[in-house]
C-alpha cells in the first residue's frame, strides 16, 4: 500500500502488507465515526515479472546499450522509427506504479473501466476469443528522477539513428495484459516501454488469479468495446508492436506493413460477433460508393493511424487499400460461411445528427489540426478538419464521428476541461448507439482537474 499521509505522534498501531487475490487494484473499508473506502495499488517487482507472459521492460528498455537501441530504432518494425529507454529500473517501477494509481484516483469511473475490461477478457478467454489490452494514458506525478531524465530516446533519421535529447516530460502509457487464472499472486508485470516526442509510453502486463465461477456469466459481447468497424482496424496502430512480438517472433522475418495491417483486418471476425464484424465492411463500402475525393479518404485514414500506414507509399490509391481490406476481412469471413452477403452500407444521413457531429468537431478543431501537421512521428496530415466534415456531409454521419474521435486519441488532443463539451461528445456517441466506452476509452479528458 502506498502511504497518502505521514502522521506523527500516534500510537503505536497492528499495521498489514496486503496481498488481494482477484484483481489488483481494490477498496478496504476503514472503521471508527469516520468510516470511509480507501482504493489501494499493490507495488510491482519489475525484476521478478520480467518474461512472464511478454513482459519485456527490462530487457528490451532498461538494460540494452546505446548499439541495440540504436538498431531496434532502424527496426521497420519499430513504431514510428523511435526505440526508448528508461533512463534507470527505479524511475520506470516508480513511473508505472504512480501512473496507474493517480489515473485510478483521478475519476472513480476508471477503476469501473479497469472492473469491466477484466471481466470481457476473462470471458473472452473462455470462449476462445481473442483478448483486447487495456491502454491506460497519464501524466504523472512526483516521479523522482534526482534532476535527470526520466529516459532516452533514439530517432530514426533515413539509415541512421542517433541518440536524441534526453525526454524530461513524464508521459506515461500503460498497456494491460489479461492473463488469467494461475498459481501466482496477482501482480502488474511490465510489458514495453517508449518515449515519444517526450512522451514515455509503458506496456505493462497484469496477472489475476480470477476464480472458476468468474468467467462462467454468459459473455457480454458489449462490456468492453472500444471501437467498431474500420475506426476499430485503425486503432490497431497502437499495438502493432505487440502483434509483431506475437505472431513474427524472430527479427528475421518481416512480412511487411501491408500484410500485417491485411491480417489484423482478418482477425476482426474472430475480435467481434458477426454483426459487430460485418461493421468493417459497411464502413468500407460506406467510402467507396460516396463522391468522396481519394485524397480526402487518404486524409482522414491516416489521421486515424497517427500516420503509421500511407497507402501512396505502398503503391495504392486510398480505395484501392479500402478495396483490399474488404477484401481479406470477406475471405475470412466466407472461410466460416461460404453463403455469407455482406450487409448494405446504410450510411446515417440525418442532417441534425450531421450538424451535431460537425459542432463537436469544431470544439476541438484548432488543436488537432496542429497535432495532425506536427506529429512527433508518422506522416502529418495536412487538411484534417475539412476531410472529415466531408465524410460527415458526403459518406455518413456516423462513419465521420468515429473517424474524428480515433484522430482525437491518436494524437491525444485534450477535450476543453468545461464538463460540458466531455458531455456533448458521450452524449452524441449514445445517440449513435455506440457501446458505453467507445468514446470515452482514450479520450484526453481532464475535467475533474
Amino acid at each position: 500500500m502506498m502511504a497518502v499521509e505521514d502522521r506523527a505522534g500516534l500510537a503505536p498501531r497492528e499495521v498489514y502488507d496486503l496481498t488481494v487475490d482477484g484483481i489488483h487494484t481494490f477498496y478496504v473499508s476503514t472503521e471508527g465515526a469516520h468510516p470511509q473506502n480507501l482504493l489501494v495499488h499493490n507495488c510491482q517487482d519489475l525484476v521478478a515479472d520480467e518474461d512472464v507472459e511478454g513482459a519485456h521492460t527490462i530487457g528490451d528498455h532498461v538494460t540494452p546499450d546505446d548499439d541495440v537501441m540504436e538498431a531496434k530504432a532502424l527496426d521497420s518494425r519499430t513504431t514510428g522509427g523511435i526505440a526508448t529507454r528508461w533512463a534507470s529500473l527505479d524511475i520506470a517501477r516508480e513511473a508505472v506504479d504512480k501512473a496507474v494509481t493517480q489515473w485510478l484516483e483521478h475519476d472513480p469511473d476508471h477503476l469501473q473501466q479497469l472492473v469491466k475490461w477484466q471481466n470481457e477478457q476473462a470471458q473472452r478467454k473462455a470462449k476462445g476469443k481473442l483478448l483486447n489490452l487495456k491502454k491506460i494514458r497519464w501524466e504523472v506525478r512526483d516521479v523522482e528522477t534526482r534532476g535527470g531524465p526520466i529516459g532516452y530516446k533514439w530517432v530514426k533519421d533515413g539509415t541512421t539513428a542517433e541518440k536524441s535529447a534526453a525526454v524530461t516530460s513524464k508521459w506515461v502509457i500503460v498497456h494491460l495484459k489479461y492473463i488469467g487464472k494461475g498459481n501466482r499472486a496477482p501482480s502488474w508485470q511490465m510489458g514495453r516501454v517508449h518515449l515519444l516526442s517526450g512522451r514515455v509510453t509503458v506496456a505493462h502486463e497484469h496477472e489475476s488469479d480470477v476464480e472458476d465461477d468468474f468467467v462462467e456469466a454468459e459473455f457480454t459481447e458489449d462490456i468492453y468495446v472500444t471501437d467498431l468497424g474500420l475506426t476499430w482496424l485503425a486503432s490497431r496502430w497502437e499495438v502493432l508492436e505487440e502483434f509483431y512480438r506475437e505472431h513474427f517472433p524472430s527479427r528475421a522475418v518481416d512480412p511487411g506493413p501491408v500484410t500485417v495491417w491485411l491480417m489484423l483486418a482478418d482477425s476482426s471476425v474472430d475480435q467481434f460477433d458477426r454483426s459487430k464484424a460485418a461493421q468493417l465492411g459497411q464502413d468500407v463500402q460506406r467510402l467507396l460508393r460516396s463522391p468522396l475525393p481519394d485524397e480526402t479518404i487518404r486524409t482522414v485514414w491516416l489521421a486515424a493511424t497517427h500516420g503509421i500506414l500511407d497507402p501512396h507509399e505502398h503503391g495504392m490509391t486510398a480505395r484501392t487499400w479500402l478495396r483490399r481490406i474488404e477484401e481479406a476481412w470477406l475471405a475470412r469471413v466466407h472461410q466460416d460461411d461460404p453463403a455469407f452477403a455482406p450487409p448494405p452500407p446504410q450510411p446515417v444521413v440525418d442532417e441534425e445528427l450531421r450538424r451535431a457531429v460537425i459542432q463537436v468537431i469544431h470544439t476541438v478543431a484548432e488543436p488537432l489540426r496542429l497535432a495532425s501537421e506536427q506529429p512527433p512521428y508518422g506522416v502529418p496530415v495536412t487538411g484534417l478538419v475539412p476531410a472529415l466534415e466531408r465524410v460527415v456531409t458526403e459518406a455518413c454521419a456516423d462513419l465521420g464521428y468515429r473517424l474524428f474521435l480515433r484522430a482525437v486519441k491518436a494524437y491525444f488532443v485534450p477535450v476543453p476541461a468545461d464538463g460540458e463539451t466531455y458531455g456533448r461528445f458521450v452524449a452524441l456517441g449514445e445517440r449513435f448507439g455506440y457501446p458505453y466506452w467507445v468514446v470515452r476509452e482514450g479520450l484526453n479528458d481532464r475535467r475533474t482537474d
